[in-house]
């Protein structure tokens, strides 16, 4: 019946399903797995299937991505490369803390650029009963093309020279390659995921390989679906003793109007510094909900007529001055772009709706800056990470 399943009976197969979908909510579970396993094997997305993936999964309990690697007994990681990869991988380590699959080893040549490569699969359990192959049919079906591909050095977050191609240079010797993935799910499948990384030069030859495993195991319910929570980011969780309020503004409230975004403000009480995030890429075509989260003095940035009202220790060892940034004000601003006169750290998969909520209800589940970039290192082995449960997760909607 899925397998054949034309385009001339899509709408009707679309509605027969969506009558199941009423049974999800009597309580019929079987009947939504079985409907998300049909829509996904003839291609329904959207709307409908989003509304049966929520009803599956809202008696689920919520967990976060570090819940979920305990509950599996971690991330185990392998190498997958061969002798004729660039990287020669030592060993491959993870680290929990800030969710990356590390390759310990040694660049061989220099690289001028590259691309980065994702593939997800779940793999199929024995002794599957009628039930519990319509729930890995659907789970398949999802990941069955959920697979990436990102530009090396735009994945590093290196800045691309325009005179050079668009590439970046990665020298041979000590470094570290960090890379990291934005989208997170609300919530996922049960079931063993195995994630392969490959990382191709410029010509397209291989660089590195890596494989990953994590098994999403079921809550206490049993259920097909793990509802997963974003957390409150770290940087505010470390000073939540200060924070009496924050208000997020809107797209409309940008000072930037060419490049709008979002702003969180806080309402601090007893802090001698500032905090303020800024939803850099929520105002696109295309939203992106990360959320960048800085600690400053209460001066830095300050709205200025002249030079004179900047103060000094705002940014100590930088000489400042008041300026346009392409605002419609004026600031006090280092006069060296690469001054670092403030704490930044980047979080991903955040919704600015609901930052209120996860971080000053009760206690918080802590979100954890994901690590990117690339740096030099003294000498020693390459580094090369992936962060693998973002990725996994990424991939799977």
């Amino acid at each position: 019946f899925v397998s054949g399943a034309l385009e001339p009976t899509h709408s009707l197969l679309l509605s027969a399903w969506q009558a199941r979908y009423q049974l999800v909510a009597m309580g019929r579970p079987f009947y939504g797995v079985a409907a998300l396993a049909c829509a996904a094997v003839v291609g329904v997305h959207g709307q409908w299937v989003k509304d049966i993936t929520d009803t599956l999964a809202k008696d689920a309990e919520t967990v976060t991505v570090h819940q979920l690697i305990a509950e599996s007994g971690g991330i185990f990681a392998k190498s997958c490369g061969g002798p004729e990869d660039a990287f020669e991988v030592s060993r491959v380590d993870v680290s929990e803390r800030d969710l990356s699959l590390v390759l310990q080893g040694s660049l061989r040549t220099s690289l001028k650029g590259g691309t980065v490569h994702g593939k997800l699969k779940l793999l199929k359990p024995e002794g599957l009963s009628v039930g519990s192959h319509f729930k890995y049919l659907a789970a398949t079906a999802f990941t069955r093309s959920r697979t990436f591909q990102e530009p090396l050095c735009k994945h590093l977050g290196l800045r691309e020279k325009e005179e050079e191609g668009g590439g970046c240079a990665l020298q041979p010797g000590a470094q570290a390659m960090r890379f990291s993935f934005k989208d997170f799910p609300k919530v996922v499948f049960v079931g063993k995921y195995v994630l392969s990384i490959k990382v191709l030069d410029e010509a397209g030859h291989p660089v590195a390989c890596a494989q990953g495993s994590l098994t999403v195991q079921p809550d206490k319910s049993k259920g097909v679906l793990r509802k997963l929570e974003a957390g409150c980011p770290e940087m505010i969780v470390n000073y939540l003793g200060y924070v009496r309020s924050l208000t997020t503004d809107t797209c409309e409230d940008s000072p930037d109007k060419e490049n709008p975004y979002r702003t969180t403000h806080f309402g601090l009480e007893g802090a001698d510094f500032t905090l303020i995030a800024h939803w850099w890429q929520a105002c696109k075509e295309s939203p992106e909900y990360s959320v960048t989260v800085y600690k400053r003095h209460s001066d830095m940035w300050k709205v200025c007529t002249s030079t004179e009202e900047c103060n000094p220790e705002a940014c100590p060892g930088y000489e400042q001055e008041c300026r346009n940034n392409g605002l419609e004000i004026n600031q006090c601003s280092p006069v060296d772009g690469d001054a670092k006169c403030e704490e930044a750290m980047t979080y991903h998969d955040q919704d600015p709706g609901t930052l209120s909520e996860r971080c000053l209800s009760g206690t918080p589940a802590i979100a954890y800056p994901v690590a990117s970039g690339s740096s030099m290192l003294a000498p020693g082995p390459i580094l090369l990470s992936t962060s693998f449960p973002i990725a996994l997760l990424a991939l799977l909607f």
